[in-house]
């Protein structure tokens, strides 16, 4: 059983390595339009307490090169006290919204706040959703722009910012781009589901006009969020030169009881074949676990097989595992054009035993609860949000 489970991954990945090939393929016939055609785009960033990181991403928007008349950068503030929001409403040509009294409202019912004022305004093609921790190039609109002529939700590839000397990032940095050129490339060529990134995600408006909501608040709502799209028609697809970066520290991954979560939201949806394809992507092995059937399977057959026929019948599990390392040296060269270290590669099956020893995501903080106090509270904060016109 376990041996025709290797096959099959083994299959499973080579066609993903081959699709991967197609990347320049991912709408090449609207590419030269959107040169020629800039979308009118409103970016929202959301910055809570304590993340002044804002102000860098700020200045990063500020240096696109894109056409200044067809982009918009508003900031929202949830209950920030200190003196950033101030220093952002300096800048002449950033709009500034913020929560100035009680508790923090919480990202979703916020942006939907916003939402709501910015989602009829006239000649607005698309809208951006960053978190302030998020950092981006100077090509970053341009390559939103390109994106948006062949997909109604985009999901920008995610990569890790390497400080010098930080062996662990740099290692988990080219583990995820490596997986965002062969695995998350090969699905946007197929235009199959992609998990939306809270932290990062592009919409058109007119898929806004018809949902009317998001669903940003954690890791597990934007799996949910991508459901509830994809149900509609509005696949998210992935967009591998749409690129944000964030600290490795930032990150917040599935827990094991939030995939069970997905799991069971998913269950209204299995009518829907594209999001059952989806989820069969949580069932993926990873490098670690290859190798590590590949090594049992030897091992088993050297110690309680008879001594004489161990090669004879280890040479079939022998012919699937070079068979399989010889793919992920093709792998190699496909993914060569992101400026991925092959050296760092050919150590990330160790990817899970470094973020199980080097683990640096903060502890989510647990939910609290809500009471008809706390309700009533947040509806006086809704009245409280502070139109600063700069």
């Amino acid at each position: 059983f376990f041996f025709i489970y290797l096959v099959i991954y083994a299959v499973y990945y080579a066609f993903y390595v081959l699709t991967a090939t197609k990347k320049n393929q991912i709408g090449i016939e609207k590419k030269y339009i959107a040169n020629d055609l800039p979308s009118n785009i409103i970016t929202i960033i959301y910055a809570n307490e304590g993340n002044n990181s804002v102000i860098n991403l700020v200045n990063m928007l500020k240096k696109q090169n894109y056409p200044k008349e067809n982009y918009q950068v508003h900031v929202l503030f949830d209950n920030v006290n200190d003196e950033t929001p101030d220093i952002v409403s300096n800048y002449g040509d950033i709009k500034v919204w913020k929560i100035s009294k009680g508790s923090v409202m919480g990202k979703d019912e916020a942006l939907s706040w916003l939402l709501e004022k910015l989602i009829s305004f006239r000649n607005v093609n698309a809208f951006v959703f960053l978190d302030a921790n998020r950092v981006v190039d100077e090509n970053f609109l341009l390559d939103v722009n390109k994106s948006l002529f062949s997909n109604d939700v985009i999901v920008p590839a995610t990569e890790y910012i390497v400080p010098v000397g930080d062996s662990v990032s740099a290692v988990k940095n080219s583990a995820l781009k490596y997986y965002n050129r062969i695995f998350n490339t090969s699905r946007a060529v197929m235009k199959l589901i992609n998990p939306i990134d809270i932290g990062a995600v592009v919409i058109k408006q007119e898929v806004l006009e018809v949902v009317r909501s998001v669903n940003f608040e954690s890791r597990e709502s934007g799996y949910i969020y991508t459901f509830f799209l994809a149900n509609r028609g509005y696949i998210p697809v992935f967009a591998p030169d749409v690129v944000t970066k964030i600290k490795l520290e930032d990150e917040v991954k599935l827990t094991f009881k939030e995939k069970l979560n997905v799991f069971k939201n998913a269950v209204s949806y299995c009518s829907n074949l594209k999001i059952l394809e989806f989820l069969s992507t949580f069932l993926k092995p990873t490098a670690l676990f290859v190798i590590f059937l590949y090594i049992a399977f030897f091992a088993f057959l050297y110690n309680f097989e008879v001594k004489n026929m161990f090669f004879y019948d280890a040479k079939f599990i022998a012919f699937g595992a070079v068979a399989t390392f010889i793919i992920f040296l093709i792998s190699l060269l496909v993914a060569s054009d992101r400026g991925i270290n092959p050296l760092f590669v050919m150590v990330s099956p160790a990817y899970q035993v470094l973020d199980f020893f080097f683990r640096r995501n903060k502890k989510q903080k647990p939910k609290e609860k809500v009471t008809e106090e706390k309700k009533e509270q947040d509806k006086i904060i809704c009245g409280n949000f502070e139109d600063i016109k700069v």
